[in-house]
């Protein structure tokens, strides 16, 4: 058939073109996610500890429905020094104070999920000494967070995660970003506006620094959302649509080349081993697959090769060995058959080089 005349047929049905077009668009999707993140990279970072996404809020949803909401979702907002006032007062021979001051234009219609502020401590032996002052837009002013940051923590990031805070939480009576962020008048409603947050830290010594970024998390995230661990469910829908498209082709063709091979040695030997093929077959047509994988998942191995395993050796006599039986019994005594073993030929080079 040429060319144009396959794309004629293929026009003709609609489920085909169909089809033809979500699978182009599935391997479309994964050449990408080969190209643009090799598998290993992907493996390491879903695999890896809370750290490497901790600027993801958590459980958030796609970034991508808050054009179909009638509120403005909160995004989450990063802010660093570079985007912040700063001062310097010398207050001893080496003593100084570091003063930061951000601003946080709030506009969503819903109150953020979380709260966190990073310090980026650089010092020899002594560490420096933090202070956090929220000033809300209606004028509120909390001052909390006042502590030495750990000793080790010189040139690495400092979390300090103002949410998780119960102390702060009791002292406020609420959750620390309900309470910044809330219209004291209307509990629940976000108050809009300018939050200005000053970051005062004492640095000890001549050669000391404080970096200091303030995260404000968000309710959506990225084109999938996060889940509980902040991971980017993008990593997880990129790579696995290669992985389920691998599988399927896999388990397909293992699985229609093993039923043709065991239909065809029952059809040509007969006797017990096509009784043998039949029963089996005749069994495997009232056990359920879905159920039996799910068992094999839990109480012995989920590795994708153990599943793709038991998919294959589940299906190799499932119900379509008996239709290509039928065929085979019809082309055992075909004329070209009889002429291959009247010139010697094998069993097995008769299943496999003329029946199959």
């Amino acid at each position: 058939m040429s060319k144009k005349g396959l794309v004629s047929r293929l026009t003709r049905y609609r489920s085909a073109m169909i089809g033809l077009v979500i699978l182009s668009f599935l391997l479309a999707i994964s050449l990408y996610a080969v190209i643009s993140m090799p598998y290993g990279e992907a493996v390491r970072r879903w695999r890896g500890s809370e750290q490497t996404w901790r600027y993801n809020p958590r459980n958030a949803a796609p970034a991508w429905i808050d054009m179909f909401t009638p509120k403005r979702l909160p995004h989450t907002l990063i802010l660093d020094t570079e985007q912040a006032e700063r001062e310097e007062e010398k207050i001893g021979k080496v003593t100084r104070r570091l003063t930061y001051r951000f601003f946080v234009k709030y506009t969503a219609d819903l109150l953020p999920s979380e709260l966190a502020i990073v310090f980026l401590p650089r010092f020899e032996k002594k560490p420096p000494l933090v202070e956090i002052t929220w000033i809300t837009p209606d004028g509120r002013e909390f001052k909390f967070g006042r502590q030495i940051l750990k000793r080790g923590s010189s040139g690495k990031e400092h979390w300090y995660a103002v949410s998780q805070d119960t102390k702060l939480a009791n002292s406020l009576g609420g959750d620390p970003q309900e309470v910044f962020f809330a219209d004291p008048k209307k509990p629940g409603v976000p108050l809009k506006g300018v939050h200005k947050i000053v970051i005062q830290g004492l640095v000890f010594e001549p050669d000391a620094e404080l970096g200091v970024k303030i995260v404000v998390y968000g309710t959506v995230h990225g084109l999938a959302g996060t889940d509980h661990l902040r991971r980017d469910i993008t990593i997880a829908l990129l790579w696995g649509t290669p992985v389920a498209l691998a599988f399927g082709l896999a388990a397909s063709l293992g699985i229609s080349l093993t039923s043709v091979i065991a239909a065809a040695l029952g059809a040509w030997f007969g006797g017990l081993i096509d009784a043998l093929i039949q029963r089996l077959t005749e069994i495997r047509m009232v056990l359920p697959t879905l159920p039996v994988l799910i068992m094999v998942g839990l109480f012995y191995s989920k590795s994708l090769w153990m599943i793709l395993a038991v998919l294959l050796i589940l299906n190799i006599i499932e119900s379509s060995v008996k239709t290509y039986r039928a065929m085979f019994l019809q082309e055992a005594r075909a004329p070209y058959i009889e002429a291959a073993r009247s010139y010697g030929a094998g069993h097995l080079r008769i299943v496999f080089r003329y029946l199959i």
